[in-house]
């Protein structure tokens, strides 16, 4: 009855139904391992979250300085070592953000997200907006450390060498080829300084708690498993007998006698 799923097209119909099946059901786990990255940070801004601001220092030497937490920094801005981080929106506009090094009073240098400004609001590589400059002399920030970012997955990573006007994230190591002053490990973003922000740079959203799409997505990956694993043994058993009506009972040989 089944012996038609022998023929060729048919065994490259089965290696096809069962390479769905194992991309899919990857595609559901790498989900749920993605739901699982995200409850974890989740966890890890929560953590921090009702802790009060302290200085850089202190933070370190109370062994707090981890990402997410909150902190104050005094020091002057290092606009010549500044960097632009490309393809950075905002409410749906195209843009960059401004990382400027901040020197400290220790020799030390924390790489700092300024914020977020308009593709216009550059020229060549470099910031040509005067509002949104970094101000001169000695500042205050409030800023929240960030990890150092590298390229996951498909991303493209900057180029190891050189010196970078603009790059695809805020990758501390890099960075730190470029920069006189030694670089904190971790990165700062702004949330405020002695500036209002009522111009440019706008500064960056907060994190979201939310568990995004993830569970969905993993969800949708196993029905599309299951649509497989159901529906494949379906259309064999219609294409069984399919196969066994087109037969003429006529061809049929006759019965041997006993």
């Amino acid at each position: 009855m089944y012996s038609f799923a022998l023929r060729p097209k048919w065994i490259a119909g089965h290696v096809l139904a069962i390479t769905a099946v194992v991309v899919f059901v990857l595609a559901g786990f790498w989900q749920l391992r993605r739901l699982d990255e995200r409850r974890d940070l989740n966890a890890e801004i929560e953590a921090v979250a009702d802790l009060a601001p302290v200085s850089l220092a202190a933070a370190e030497v109370e062994g707090t300085a981890v990402a997410w937490r909150l902190v104050v920094v005094d020091g002057t801005w290092l606009n010549d070592d500044e960097v632009l981080v490309r393809n950075r929106t905002l409410d749906g506009q195209p843009g960059f953000h401004i990382v400027t090094p901040l020197l400290l009073d220790d020799g030390r240098a924390i790489a700092v997200n300024r914020g977020w400004v308009p593709v216009g609001a550059v020229d060549d590589g470099r910031l040509v907006d005067a509002a949104a400059a970094a101000p001169g002399g000695e500042v205050t920030v409030l800023g929240r450390l960030r990890e150092t970012e590298r390229a996951r997955g498909l991303a493209s990573a900057d180029p190891a060498d050189g010196e970078l006007d603009v790059v695809s994230r805020i990758d501390v190591g890099r960075l730190d080829q470029q920069i006189a002053a030694p670089l904190v490990a971790l990165s700062a973003e702004l949330v405020d300084d002695d500036l209002a922000f009522d111009a440019l740079p706008q500064p960056v959203d907060e994190p979201e708690l939310s568990e995004g799409p993830h569970l969905s997505y993993a969800g949708q990956w196993f029905i599309f498993t299951a649509v497989v694993l159901i529906g494949y043994p379906l259309v064999l058993r219609w294409a069984a007998r399919t196969d066994d009506d087109e037969i003429d009972p006529d061809e049929l040989p006759e019965p041997v006698a006993g």
